[in-house]
């Protein structure tokens, strides 16, 4: 019967050093996901951020006011979608200068299309 307490024994010290061993392997994990989250964190918010972008280009005038002067897509109030200017005091303008005051969102330009040279655009 000594044999069997042994070996009950063993298996149990097997299965608690198991549990250990997992539970220390776990931490691991954890610990170095979270170093590594905050060694990148302006990484991961940058890229989280351009994900957004991507999925939805289009930001609130009330959440966000372009920082450079230049050409945007602006979506208007009463639904209309054109490209404006954003001037230098802050004004959104059409491209021969009527300003627009109902603007509601805004986005970058899209890049222009790739043109081959050789097929002549």
């Amino acid at each position: 019967m000594g044999k069997y307490k042994s070996e009950n024994a063993i298996q149990e010290l097997g299965i608690k050093l198991g549990q250990v061993h997992g539970r220390l392997i776990t931490d691991f994990v954890v610990e170095m996901q979270t170093n590594l989250e905050k060694e990148h964190k302006a990484e991961i918010s940058t890229l989280k951020e351009r994900i957004e972008e991507l999925e939805n280009p289009w930001v609130s005038v009330k959440e966000k006011f372009p920082i450079d002067i230049g050409c945007y897509l602006v979506f208007l109030k009463n639904c209309k979608i054109c490209m404006a200017f954003l001037n230098t005091d802050n004004g959104w303008c059409e491209m021969w200068g009527q300003k627009f005051l109902d603007v509601k969102y805004w986005q970058k330009l899209p890049p222009s299309p790739a043109i081959n040279q050789k097929q002549g655009g």
